[in-house]
């Protein structure tokens, strides 16, 4: 078992990426809608502790249900709730799940998605003995729990739209959420992809508890500050930063650029300039990053090819400790060490980190 699998959104096959995802169910106005998920991007609970940085308790059942739950979720007076999750057979109910969850209740006690913001879609089907007939597609544009916009879209409504692609009328706009839902699974598509630090000459991968950028700290993690997000038309994606650290232990952001796109083998890249990106920052010179803290994992190794994809293989990784963009504290160990084996090293200080650590991530 490899030490840091905890720490990667989603580690996939080329299986995994060819099986469609199990939907989640949304309650609508007396109808049981399927909730569109992906491989590719996170379900609004998977969001929870991504943006939280815990591990989720939900494992993989097959690959058809990575995330290991299904949730049902609720619509009303304009919010989101989450009603309830099932999971290996077992029903589980939010009030179990955190004390994080929303501060709403719904009519049946259902809590509110306070935490989520983003773009859903989820499909109206008739069902028949032998067909399962498509009705409308549900777009939902969220923050913070908050529905700001809902559109429901037939078939008649694409092909009209595919017709007077060119015009700029009610009809266009109204699919225009289309384009809104794109950028946003693009975004989270891309948002877990590692970033890059270079320690001691050598070029290693930057690891998150919640996977994403540290960068995003600066934000307070929270996706509706970050200037480049799906909201944005003009300029979208999920931060990729290039980091160094100094010989005085000082972390410097080098580089920053945007990830966006969707095809599995290739993000599209765009260089943003430092003084896009970091208030009050008037120069492009690296930057030291005082606003980092947490425990990292620096992973070394190479690139492999695996049924004609390519991956990256840790042979050694650092765990590491940052306060205020200085580091404080690094341990070099085996990637290959399982979580038994750290919890059992003659190193007290590794122990006492990973301890930490564990406590983050709630593992």
């Amino acid at each position: 078992m490899r030490t840091f699998f905890f720490l990667i959104l989603l580690a996939t096959t080329t299986q995994t990426i060819a099986t469609q995802q199990a939907p989640d169910v949304l309650l609508f106005e007396g109808k049981e809608l399927r909730l569109t998920t992906s491989w590719a991007y996170p379900s609004p609970l998977e969001t929870y502790y991504k943006q939280s940085g815990q591990t989720s308790p939900f494992k993989a059942t097959g690959t058809a249900l990575y995330r290991g739950h299904i949730a049902t979720w609720l619509i009303e007076n304009e919010y989101l709730y989450l009603n309830k999750v099932e999971s290996n057979d077992k029903e589980i109910q939010p009030s179990e799940i955190g004390s994080k969850l929303g501060k709403k209740q719904s009519s049946n006690g259902s809590l509110s998605a306070d935490w989520f913001s983003g773009v859903l879609k989820a499909t109206e089907l008739k069902y028949t003995e032998t067909n399962d007939i498509f009705v409308a597609d549900y777009y939902l544009n969220i923050q913070h729990g908050r529905i700001l916009e809902l559109v429901r879209l037939t078939r008649e409504d694409y092909d009209n739209y595919e017709q007077n692609r060119a015009n700029e009328d009610a009809q266009s706009k109204k699919v225009a959420i289309t384009d809104l839902y794109q950028r946003y699974t693009d975004y989270y598509f891309r948002l877990s992809e590692p970033d890059e630090i270079n320690w001691n000459g050598k070029a290693l991968k930057l690891k998150t508890t919640s996977g994403m950028s540290p960068l995003l700290q600066l934000y307070n993690n929270d996706h509706l500050n970050w200037p480049f997000n799906w909201n944005n038309k003009s300029k979208t994606g999920a931060p990729n930063c290039k980091w160094y650290i100094d010989k005085d232990n000082r972390l410097f952001i080098d580089e920053i650029q945007l990830l966006t796109g969707s095809n599995i083998y290739k993000a599209e890249k765009s260089k943003l300039l430092l003084s896009e990106v970091i208030p009050k920052n008037d120069n492009e010179e690296a930057l030291f990053a005082n606003w980092v803290n947490g425990i990292f994992i620096f992973e070394e190794g190479n690139m492999v090819e695996e049924n004609g994809y390519s991956s990256f293989k840790a042979d050694f990784a650092h765990f590491v400790k940052i306060e205020n963009g200085v580091l404080k504290e690094h341990y070099e160990i085996d990637a290959t060490a399982d979580m038994k084996q750290l919890e059992s090293s003659s190193n007290q200080g590794l122990i006492k980190l990973f301890k930490e650590w564990k406590q983050k991530a709630e593992i």
